[in-house]
């Protein structure tokens, strides 16, 4: 990639000098190809005396993949400063993101020498900054000067980092997952899967953007579906972008397909561990044909009247414990054709004390939430409960009329405390299917973590390879996030250090650490650079040096 150089071109006239910007045009050939020029240099002289400096310097920060316009009038503003220099607070919590980037090579294995140096800068950036402190890919392109390792770049920069993340993201996740299979106990014969779906703040509707069920409470706004996996830690193995009509159960068998396709190598034995919503008869039936084993949450309400009666009859249950006592209903798969299969399916059917009580709590919850907007005759209109989660319990009484439904509350209170596993491992006890599938929260955490912490929702980009791309960065970022969570509680159980690291709380610590710097205006040198004290937490400065160490392992 030629560099960008800022050279004089002598005019028609005597004594005219024009100040152009180009590159070396090769082969031994030191003139210049001409690329745009700045204006005469006496005028440029005229605003700055020091204009050859600073344009000589200015000019490192640009390549000729940036935006002409861009560029020049970057390095015309940058003539009229009038102070010579000016102190900055810059945050410096990325540097822990970028050690763990350089260490494990993740941008180099999806580039080649010739790739545009600054995409990998974009790259970094991007991740950083989507833990720290997440925003748009405008306001971070408007942010750069406050980041330390900055690369000032131009915004279509950033958005051409987003097309070769997504054309590249076979061997993005590839990369991501070697780091975590490398150093970590990553255990690739469990796994655990759920959807969820992510907003827009747009309303045209075109490709991956359409309108569905929103879990987010948005129902106006249009939306992709996430179908996401992750590990026994809660590090993501994998991602799939669905379109926003997606069910959920419709997801998970496209979702397996590209698993097998693109880590087969890499997957034995495999369990797949998830919730009641992709409990179909495709799904099962695809898992048995493939070997795959299962742990999956059944829908008791939702089943035939024979096994609701199996659930609901308590003369056979088996005490495992003080608080869960369970029974089991064996049975042969079938084929449409109602023919048997050799696939053994196990129904273990739970009740827990303890559930019980949570399941009235929530339904009492919901009935007393509607009826907070009931009228002085028991009835919501329907603009009432727009946004509504879970408001199951009312019936239609009129047009867009509702009344709550005492026959389907009493339907509800029957199943209270009862859960029902689904699974095809014969080998393995009812408290260890229990065990397993009690680390769903890990991936439900997941989710928890894109759309709170990494602010994966709302999406301002629109095209098609721009939302891929920045599902990607978040999703770098998540793994990022989840395993240096993972690799510094290791650093405590090795050397015996007790410190509590939570997402919420290195997030807090990376987005408040910083320096105050002087720096020189005309050549942007940094003249002094002092650590700024963090209040409230005298110790962070020694936190963040022990979390650099860890990722760098030199203890």
């Amino acid at each position: 990639m030629e560099s960008l150089k800022v050279f004089n071109v002598s005019g028609n006239k005597k004594g005219i000098t024009y100040k152009y910007v180009g590159w070396y045009k090769g082969n031994g050939d030191r003139n210049f190809h001409r690329w745009f020029s700045l204006g005469l240099l006496s005028d440029l002289l005229q605003i700055n005396p020091k204009a050859n400096e600073i344009l000589k310097t200015r000019i490192k920060a640009f390549s000729k993949n940036d935006d002409k316009e861009f560029i020049k009038q970057s390095l015309l503003d940058s003539l009229k400063e009038t102070k010579t220099t000016k102190r900055i607070n810059v945050n410096v919590g990325n540097h822990l993101i970028y050690d763990l980037l350089d260490k494990y090579k993740i941008f180099d294995y999806i580039s080649d020498k010739k790739m545009h140096s600054k995409l990998k800068t974009v790259f970094y950036y991007l991740i950083s900054r989507r833990i720290t402190n997440p925003t748009s890919i405008l306001q971070s392109f408007n942010d750069q000067e406050m980041y330390i390792n900055r690369q000032i770049v131009s915004k279509n920069t950033f958005y051409r980092t987003l097309d070769f993340v997504t054309d590249n993201s076979d061997t993005l996740l590839n990369s991501l997952n070697d780091m975590v299979l490398e150093n970590t106990d990553r255990d690739t014969s469990e796994l655990f899967y759920d959807s969820s779906t992510v907003y827009f703040e747009t309303f045209k509707r075109d490709g991956l953007k359409q309108p569905g069920y929103s879990k987010d409470g948005k129902f106006k706004e249009d939306q992709i579906v996430l179908g996401l996996a992750c590990d026994k830690n809660g590090i993501p193995f994998h991602l799939k972008v669905f379109k926003g009509n997606t069910a959920d159960s419709k997801t998970f068998i496209p979702f397996m397909v590209e698993l097998q396709r693109k880590y087969n190598n890499g997957i034995k034995n495999l369990t797949v561990i998830s919730d009641r919503g992709m409990s179909t008869t495709p799904n099962i039936r695809y898992l048995e044909q493939k070997g795959i084993n299962y742990i999956i949450s059944c829908r008791a309400k939702s089943s035939s009247q024979k096994f609701k009666n199996f659930v609901l009859d308590k003369n056979d249950y088996i005490q495992l414990n003080n608080d869960v006592m369970y029974k089991e209903s064996l049975s042969y798969s079938t084929y449409k054709n109602k023919r048997q299969t050799t696939s053994i399916r196990r129904k273990i059917a739970t009740f827990s004390k303890k559930r019980a009580i949570k399941d009235r709590n929530d339904r009492d919850a919901l009935i007393d939430n509607f009826r907070k907007k009931q009228d002085e005759f028991g009835i919501v209109d329907s603009n009432k409960l727009v946004g509504s989660k879970k408001c199951k319990f009312f019936k239609e009484v009129s047009n867009l009329k509702f009344e709550l439904d005492y026959k389907k509350i009493n339907e509800d209170k029957k199943f209270d405390g009862l859960y029902v596993y689904e699974t095809n491992l014969e080998d393995k006890t009812v408290a260890e299917i229990m065990g397993t599938y009690k680390r769903q929260w890990q991936i439900e955490s997941n989710f928890r973590s894109l759309k709170t912490f990494l602010a994966i929702k709302p999406i301002y980009v629109r095209l098609e390879e721009h939302i891929i791309g920045h599902l990607l960065i978040c999703f770098t970022s998540l793994v990022v996030l989840k395993y240096l969570i993972y690799i510094f509680r290791q650093f405590n159980k090795e050397t015996g250090l007790v410190r509590e690291y939570t997402e919420q709380k290195l997030i807090k610590l990376l987005n408040q650490i910083s320096i105050s710097q002087k720096v020189d205006i005309m050549t942007g040198e940094i003249l002094e650079s002092e650590r700024n004290a963090i209040p409230k937490m005298d110790d962070a400065w020694d936190i963040f040096d022990d979390c650099r160490k860890t990722v760098r392992k030199s203890w």
